[in-house]
């Protein structure tokens, strides 16, 4: 995906992928702001909570890096984008973790989440981490455990908010 970003192999369109890159960063840190609202005086979910917090606030900030130094400076380029899937995998754990342990999360929402993250690492150690494949196969296993995040958050405070 990266090459999208490259100006010599994508030279009409790496503007494009690299300021969407950018967005999506900032789009990220706000809604990992936005987790404040889950705080509860239950002792664990501040923990959990402020850690994806703060490892969703790197990620963030990380991705954005990922957008300022595409492949045209491959060094910076895999540098940031090598910490931006350990960040996004423990970002990935702990808001599982919280939501596993919320009574009124979607239980199989919560387990598939954990499923997606043993197959993501399954497959990191199936597949190269240089293959192509490998790349879109684990960026759409984050993608889809997105989703059912904010699924299940959005069935919690539906909830708790009755």
């Amino acid at each position: 995906m990266s090459s999208l970003g490259c100006s010599s192999d994508n030279p009409n369109g790496a503007i494009i992928y690299n300021s969407s890159v950018i967005i999506t960063g900032l789009l990220f840190l706000c809604f990992f702001i936005g987790l404040y609202q889950w705080f509860t005086d239950l002792y664990i979910n501040k923990i959990l909570l402020l850690t994806t917090q703060i490892f969703g606030y790197l990620l963030a900030f990380t991705i954005i890096l990922t957008g300022i130094f595409s492949e045209d400076f491959k060094p910076q380029h895999i540098f940031w984008s090598i910490i931006a899937g350990i960040l996004g995998f423990f970002v990935n754990v702990s808001l599982a973790l919280y939501l596993v342990i919320q009574k009124e999360s979607i239980k199989i929402v919560s387990y598939s989440i954990f499923g997606l993250i043993g197959l993501y690492i399954i497959l990191l150690f199936i597949m190269s981490p240089e293959h192509v494949l490998s790349e879109w196969i684990v960026r759409t296993l984050g993608d889809v455990n997105l989703i059912l995040m904010v699924y299940d958050l959005k069935h919690i405070y539906k909830i708790r908010g009755s």
